[in-house]
């Protein structure tokens, strides 16, 4: 076999592999939110000893990232929540995360669970943003 030859065929079987190993976008945010729970959570919010992030996860029926929280403290109540615009928080926090540019292109979702800690069945807010709320400009 000629060196031309032998460099054509290892150039294909190099290509073959690396387009084998390349997860998609949802392979990936999967793994990422898996990752991320196990190297982090359950964290602090903002240096809050109220609010703890327990979990993300990705749905990808739904296309759609989930952040689980658990409230303590004087945050475990659904009239804290009323006294802030949440939604808009969280709708300007994720117009402004570049790290989730790629996912936001793409058109996914971002959820946003707030569970009681001590009456972890109770959800005391729940907010699904969709790309019509975070692409919308004010």
């Amino acid at each position: 076999m000629n060196e031309m030859m032998r460099k054509g065929i290892l150039f294909i079987l190099a290509a073959a592999l690396l387009s084998a190993c390349q997860e998609t976008l949802e392979e990936k945010a999967k793994r990422e939110c898996e990752e991320y729970t196990f190297k982090n959570c359950p964290s602090p919010v903002g240096g809050s000893q109220d609010m703890w992030l327990d979990s993300m996860v990705f749905d990808k029926d739904s296309h759609t990232f989930k952040r689980y929280f658990r409230m303590t403290g004087a945050l475990d109540n659904e009239e804290a929540f009323g006294r802030v615009d949440i939604r808009e928080k969280l709708i300007d926090e994720l117009r402004n995360t570049t790290s989730a540019q790629a996912y936001k292109d793409a058109g996914y979702n971002f959820a946003y669970y707030c569970r009681s800690g001590s009456e972890p069945d109770k959800i005391l807010l729940e907010i699904t943003l969709t790309p019509e709320d975070y692409r919308q400009q004010k």
